[in-house]
């Protein structure tokens, strides 16, 4: 199973898109809220983001940026 986990903050559409996809698909995942949490978002600077949501993949071993809708479906094809 994949380890997802979501970078966000609040009042962030795509956010909360990405939050919704997820759950709306049965794909758990863990999320962290940057403006509350300084290790996560030195975590998403340290991989090169500047836009939220991030979305990683076993610890980033994949991710993303955005609501990418093309992306979070590939996640239920690949098995989560």
């Amino acid at each position: 199973m994949k380890k997802i986990t979501v970078y966000g903050k609040p009042q962030c559409p795509n956010c909360d898109k990405v939050k919704t996809w997820l759950s709306e698909h049965g794909i758990q995942f863990d999320y962290y809220d940057v403006t509350l949490d300084a290790a996560a978002l030195n975590r998403i600077k340290v991989e090169g983001y500047q836009q939220l949501p991030v979305v990683s993949i076993n610890d980033f071993e994949d991710s993303f940026s955005g609501f990418n809708p093309a992306r979070l479906v590939r996640l239920t094809w690949e098995g989560n």
